[in-house]
């Protein structure tokens, strides 16, 4: 399973899927998927930590731009049109 953490804040709760669905019609209505739901207040440390968890993988990435996608999909034989 490939998981992922959502989290959608409103009125100063955030609420939580946590799961294998991507965000989509296919990860959302019609694969078989795995998740959970839960409500919590923005303030509480398990929300604390997951916003600390992105923004410690988030400063790890590279940005993505069009130049380096092109070249790496040139890298595996393949084209890329836009």
């Amino acid at each position: 399973m490939h998981s992922k953490v959502y989290l959608l804040e409103n009125a100063g709760q955030t609420h939580v899927l946590v799961g294998s669905s991507n965000l989509t019609l296919g990860g959302l209505q019609t694969n078989i998927e795995s998740n959970l739901a839960a409500s919590f207040p923005s303030s509480h440390r398990m929300v604390q930590q997951w916003r600390e968890n992105f923004e410690a993988i988030w400063s790890l990435s590279h940005k993505l731009v069009l130049r380096t996608w092109t070249q790496r999909c040139s890298s595996f034989g393949r084209g890329v049109s836009l």
